[in-house]
C-alpha cells in the first residue's frame, strides 16, 4: 500500500478537530460556497463577493509566509494565449462587458494553481470538498426524490422560495460523484470512530444522490473513479494515471466512432439519441471559423444555425467553437500537463487523482472547460494545483 503522507511547505500534519480544520480551510469553505450560489436564484453580486473576499484571504495567508511564486514558462504560455483569445473576441463583439471580467478570470486561474495548494494542505483541500459538496447532497436529496433538484431545507415554503432551480441531474450526480470520492478518501484517513461514521454516511448520501440523479454518466463516472481511487491507493501513483489515460484515450475513441457511426446500437446505448448529431453540427460550426472560434459565450449562436441547441455537450467542442483550433490546442496541452504530472508524483492523495479523471471524463459529454467560475473549472484549476506542487516538490 502506498504511503499516502504528504506536507507541502513548511506547513505541519492537520490535527483530527474539525473545529480546527474549517478554522484552516475557512477561505477556501467561503471560495466553494461562493462558486456554489452562483448557480443559484440569489444576485450574482453575492457570489462574487463571497469568491473576492475568499481570494482576498488566501493572498494574505500566502503573503504572510513569503513565499514566493515559480511559475513555469508552460503554463503562462497558456494563461497568456487563453487572455488573449478572450480579449480578442471581446473587442470584436464589442463587449465591454465581459472584457472588464478578463482580469478577474486570469486572477482566480492564477490563485486556483499557484497560491492555494501552497497554503492549504492537500488533504485539507479533499476535506473541504466532501464536506461542501456531502452538506449540498444530503440537503438536496429529499427533492431529488421526487425529481426536482434544489435544496431541500428552501423548498419547504410553496413556490420553492431561495435557492431555486439548483441542478440539473448530469449536474446533481457529477457533485455526488465527486463527494463521494472526497469524502471515501476522508473515511480512510485514521481519524476517530465518530469522523469514520460521519464520512461514511456523507459517502452513502452522495452515492443516493448519484443513482437518484438517474445519470447513465454520474453513475459511470463514480464507478470508474472509485476504481481509480482504489488503484491509486493501493498501487503506485503511475499506475492509476495509466489507466486514467488509458480511459481517456478509449472515451476520445468513442466520440470520434461516434461522429462516424452516430446510428450505432452502442452510441445509442450511451448517448442520448440526439448528441452524435449534436457534435456533428458542432463540427460543421467550428470548420466556418476553424482558426480563432466565435468568441466565448458563443457557441450557441454558432450551433443554432446547424442544430437547435443551447450547448453542443462536450468540453472541447465548446471550446473549439469559442476559441478555434488555437483555443483548443491549448486546452489539450493543459490536460496532457496535468497527467503528465500526476504520472511522475509519487506522493500524490489518490483521491485527487480519481477527481482528476472524473473532471477530464465529463468534458466528453457535457459542455464543461476550465475557463470561468464555476464548481467545474474551479475543481479542475485546483487539481492542476496540487498534482503540479507534488510534481515539482519530486524534481
Amino acid at each position: 500500500m502506498r504511503n499516502n503522507k504528504k506536507i507541502l511547505g513548511n506547513q505541519s500534519i492537520p490535527d483530527n478537530n474539525h473545529v480546527s480544520k474549517i478554522k484552516r480551510t475557512f477561505p477556501i469553505f467561503i471560495l466553494f460556497i461562493g462558486v456554489l450560489l452562483r448557480y443559484s436564484s440569489l444576485p450574482k453580486i453575492v457570489s462574487y463577493l463571497l469568491i473576492s473576499t475568499a481570494l482576498s484571504l488566501v493572498i494574505f495567508a500566502y503573503i504572510s509566509n513569503k513565499r514566493f511564486i515559480d511559475v513555469p514558462k508552460k503554463l503562462l504560455i497558456i494563461i497568456s494565449v487563453v487572455f488573449i483569445l478572450y480579449t480578442f473576441h471581446m473587442i470584436r463583439l464589442s463587449n465591454l462587458y465581459q472584457l472588464t471580467r478578463v482580469p478577474f478570470f486570469i486572477l482566480v486561474l492564477f490563485i486556483n494553481i499557484f497560491i492555494i495548494p501552497n497554503v492549504i494542505k492537500e488533504e485539507l483541500l479533499i476535506y473541504v470538498i466532501s464536506i461542501v459538496f456531502g452538506t449540498t447532497i444530503i440537503l438536496t436529496l429529499p427533492a431529488a426524490v421526487i425529481g426536482e433538484y434544489r435544496i431541500g431545507p428552501l423548498i419547504i415554503l410553496d413556490g420553492y422560495v431561495g435557492l431555486s432551480g439548483f441542478f440539473n441531474p448530469n449536474g446533481f450526480g457529477m457533485i455526488g460523484a465527486i463527494g463521494a470520492i472526497s469524502s471515501y478518501s476522508v473515511f480512510r484517513q485514521n481519524y476517530s470512530t465518530t469522523s469514520k461514521i460521519l464520512f461514511m454516511f456523507i459517502f452513502v448520501a452522495c452515492t443516493l444522490g448519484t443513482l437518484l440523479s438517474r445519470s447513465r454518466l454520474a453513475t459511470l463516472l463514480i464507478v470508474l473513479g472509485m476504481i481509480a481511487y482504489f488503484v491509486g491507493f493501493n498501487y503506485d501513483v503511475q499506475v492509476q494515471a495509466t489507466i486514467i489515460v488509458g480511459v481517456i484515450i478509449l472515451l476520445s475513441s468513442f466520440f470520434v466512432f461516434a461522429l462516424i457511426q452516430p446510428d450505432s446500437n452502442i452510441v445509442r446505448f450511451v448517448l442520448e439519441y440526439d448528441r452524435p448529431i449534436l457534435w456533428r453540427s458542432s463540427v460543421q460550426a467550428i470548420s466556418e471559423r476553424p482558426l480563432l472560434g466565435y468568441g466565448f459565450g458563443q457557441a450557441p449562436k454558432a450551433i443554432g444555425r446547424f442544430y437547435e441547441s443551447k450547448a453542443p455537450h462536450n468540453g472541447f467542442l465548446n471550446f473549439a467553437l469559442q476559441t478555434g483550433i488555437i483555443g483548443v490546442s491549448v486546452l489539450v496541452i493543459y490536460i496532457g500537463s496535468l497527467a503528465k504530472a500526476l504520472f511522475f508524483s509519487d506522493s500524490i492523495n489518490p483521491a485527487t487523482g480519481a477527481l482528476f479523471f472524473i473532471m477530464v471524463s465529463t468534458m466528453f459529454f457535457e459542455s464543461n472547460i476550465p475557463i470561468g467560475i464555476g464548481i467545474f473549472p474551479l475543481m479542475l484549476q485546483l487539481l492542476f494545483g496540487y498534482i503540479w506542487i507534488d510534481y515539482i516538490n519530486k524534481m
